[in-house]
């Protein structure tokens, strides 16, 4: 009854939560098991039991009820609740299965749906906004924010081989939006997956001297003194500001059809999102008195 039915949807999430994974038995005409199987018998319960409906279908059905779905708005609008709903689910297959499973159930084409769920994964973040910059002529100022944390990112991973091997998975050259940072990693990144650092054969691919000597700063900027938590807090941050930023633009300038690149865009912002709930990553610091 709409009792149950109520009680069901409050029960998902908090087993989901849990690690469960839950099915919905349909006991109608009656109330509960107890009265289910006066009436009708062990037998007809385990049938009933056999034919239970997986919990986010049954989710998905009740909403469609919601709708009217000869109305070509309230058929977009329940296709968006559908996106969302997808959105719950962090693993790639999983989400993928649902996916397909549902467009075959309400007749909604794959394609368009994989795109409605990437528009919708990308509401609320900068990624819905971002308008990419156009290509400057000279690298930016110092001043500006990102240029001063991907140079920071750089003095990094010039002092700390660990910290490439933290970052390599997540960061690529090409992520460096400064022409004059991207062209440093290029160089940093294929010396350290070798084990071989040489300042002098990162600064000899600048023949501008002023260039030469904004390379340099990279090896020579001190790491701010402090505890090692705090350096370790300070290179976390640093990764998720430079991280946040890719994974939007790689989003706003992707095909959103390719559902690699969604997929790859949601685990980042799985691991963004642990960041921000305290995950740190440690690197061999020496403890430093302030």
């Amino acid at each position: 009854d709409g009792a149950g039915v109520s009680a069901a949807r409050r029960a998902i999430p908090l087993l989901q939560e849990a690690g469960l994974r839950c099915r919905i038995v349909n006991l109608t005409p009656h109330k509960d098991p107890d009265e289910f199987i006066r009436a009708e018998g062990a037998e007809a319960l385990e049938a009933r039991l056999r034919d239970a409906e997986n919990a986010f279908l049954f989710e998905i059905r009740l909403l469609s009820g919601s709708y009217r779905r000869e109305d070509p708005a309230e058929q977009t609008a329940f296709q968006h609740e559908i996106a969302k709903k997808l959105l719950s689910f962090p693993e790639e297959l999983e989400r993928e299965n649902y996916l397909k499973a549902v467009c075959a159930a309400y007749g909604i084409p794959i394609e368009a749906m994989q795109k409605l769920v990437a528009k919708e994964a990308a509401k609320g973040t900068p990624a819905e906004k971002y308008i990419a910059p156009k290509s400057p002529r000279d690298r930016p100022v110092r001043e500006d924010p990102s240029v001063k944390d991907e140079k920071r990112m750089l003095s990094f991973l010039a002092a700390y081989p660990e910290a490439y091997v933290l970052v390599r998975d997540l960061l690529k050259p090409s992520d460096f939006e400064d022409p004059f940072c991207r062209k440093i990693a290029e160089v940093l990144f294929s010396q350290r997956a070798s084990g071989e650092i040489s300042e002098a054969g990162i600064i000899a691919n600048f023949p501008d001297s002023g260039e030469q000597k904004a390379a340099a700063e990279i090896f020579n900027t001190s790491i701010p003194a402090g505890s090692g938590a705090e350096l370790d807090r300070a290179f976390t941050d640093c990764l998720v500001r430079l991280l946040g930023a890719v994974n939007d633009r790689r989003l706003l300038g992707a095909d959103l059809s390719d559902v690699a690149v969604f997929n790859r865009y949601i685990e980042t912002k799985k691991k963004l999102e642990q960041f921000e709930q305290g995950k740190v990553l440690h690197l061999p610091w020496k403890e430093q008195e302030q």
